[in-house]
């Protein structure tokens, strides 16, 4: 399973077909937001509008699409450009990222003007203002999924602020993980020497993290490789459920030099639920 979401600039759609052809996505997310100029945004909607995305659905990669922010008028734009794909019949993202969200408020606007589309969206809101992370009980409890924009964030900061960025990452997971739904990784800006990226990854995981964005094609074994949940831990966390349901009666359970009790079973009934929502978002 991967849990690597790939970014990429939408007007370099046409790098996808090499790049998918050899990797395994879990999902495609074209940014029309960062990653291309203001001069160029026309540009990028009509290269959107008319680039064929079935051969990479029907390979099972989810396609989605980060935005501009609605307070100017880019953002606005786009809301406009995938309305009228959906009217078109283009229902082609299934998955959109909301940059710059502050608080639960704003996200609500969004979900307003995507409400009368075809099918439901799973909008995503990016975690990338101090604003949003001192909101982001109340941000998690709306959103369908959190996304960590951590360049953005340290961007506000005068200096790199490691506590700060430490509490930060810890919060949106907890406040991700109480809500049931997924947790994306900023991207790295780290594709030359590998190890670097490998350890990103690893302390993204062990922080929470269910997966990570990418930008560069050479990022994307890594990733997977890291947020993979083996068949044989998610085998364990059963076991476990069910050695504990055998014998309920009991409050907890021995088995060889493990102790089973209703804190673990929590644990292991939570990463099920988490490899579920893998699966199927």
């Amino acid at each position: 399973m991967s849990a690597c979401y790939f970014f990429v600039p939408a007007l370099k759609l046409d790098s996808l077909y090499k790049i998918t052809s050899t990797r395994k996505i879990k999902m495609i997310v074209v940014d029309i937001e960062d990653s291309t100029s203001d001069i160029f945004k026309s540009e990028a909607r009509e290269k959107i509008s008319k680039f064929d995305f079935t051969n990479f659905i029907e390979a099972g990669i989810k396609i989605g699409i980060r935005i501009n922010c609605i307070h100017n008028l880019n953002g606005l734009k786009d809301v406009l450009f995938l309305n009228a794909l959906d009217k078109a019949g283009k229902n082609i993202f299934q998955y959109i990222y909301l940059p710059k969200i502050n608080n639960s408020a704003e996200f609500q606007v969004y979900r307003s003007l995507f409400s009368k589309m075809s099918s439901k969206k799973f909008l995503v809101s990016i975690i990338e203002t101090i604003n949003a992370v001192e909101n982001i009980t109340e941000i998690a409890k709306v959103s369908d999924a959190l996304c960590l924009g951590q360049a953005d964030l340290s961007a506000k900061l005068y200096k790199n602020n490691k506590f700060y960025l430490d509490y930060a990452r810890a919060t949106i997971c907890a406040a991700a993980a109480n809500q049931d739904i997924l947790v994306i990784a900023t991207n790295s800006f780290e594709f030359n020497d590998l190890s670097v990226l490998k350890k990103d990854c690893i302390s993204f995981y062990n922080e929470g993290f269910t997966g990570m964005a990418a930008i560069h094609p050479d990022q994307i074994q890594i990733i997977n490789e890291v947020f993979n949940i083996p068949d044989s831990e998610i085998a364990s966390y059963n076991a476990c459920i069910e050695d504990y349901n055998n014998n309920a009666g009991s409050g907890f359970v021995i088995r060889g030099s493990k102790v089973i009790a209703p804190p673990f079973v929590e644990k292991a009934r939570t990463m099920i639920k988490l490899a579920l929502n893998l699966e199927n978002n």
